[in-house]
């Protein structure tokens, strides 16, 4: 037995999953992500469905759903919508954020940390936790913002005015 297989099977079994070819197949793909220079990291599951048909031929997209949102539910998987409400996925490792421009569209990955003092802060003074896995906000990139634009759409007045 390949050792990869066997430690997804491992993984799958530590999340409280029943180990299936389909889940398999799926985990598989998450894992290996898309093909290189080729989009996000996340992926929505129609593009799933397309890597997984190398190892499970007739896997049906309503299998890959099922089995991402099972995966969401079990913490193996992060559903990620990243502005254009594409549903993409992508494998739940680490706390990562995304900035998703609403002027270009670019999307640009932020550290956790911030939002990690964040959840610890509402912790402290709420009483609430907040689930800070994966977040995607709206605002400007770099460049937008230096053209005068101001994050909730509207320009910015010149600070002579």
């Amino acid at each position: 037995m390949n050792d990869r297989i066997a430690s997804m099977k491992r993984l799958l079994q530590d999340h409280g999953l029943s180990v299936t070819t389909a889940r398999i197949a799926v985990l598989q793909a998450l894992q290996d992500g898309p093909a290189q220079g080729h989009g996000h990291e996340h992926r929505s599951a129609e593009e799933i469905r397309a890597s997984v048909l190398a190892y499970y031929p007739v896997i049906n997209v309503v299998t890959v759903y099922r089995t991402l949102e099972s995966f969401e539910e079990h913490g193996l998987a992060d559903r990620v919508t990243l502005g254009d409400k594409l549903v993409r996925w992508g494998q739940a490792t680490h706390a990562h954020h995304h900035m998703v421009c609403r002027e270009c569209g670019r999307t640009i990955e932020l550290a956790a940390e911030p939002f990690q003092r964040l959840a610890d802060e509402l912790d402290r003074s709420y009483g609430v936790r907040v689930d800070i896995r994966h977040l995607a906000l709206r605002g400007l990139c770099p460049s937008c913002s230096a053209t005068g634009h101001d994050p909730r759409g509207e320009a910015r007045q010149a600070a002579s005015d």
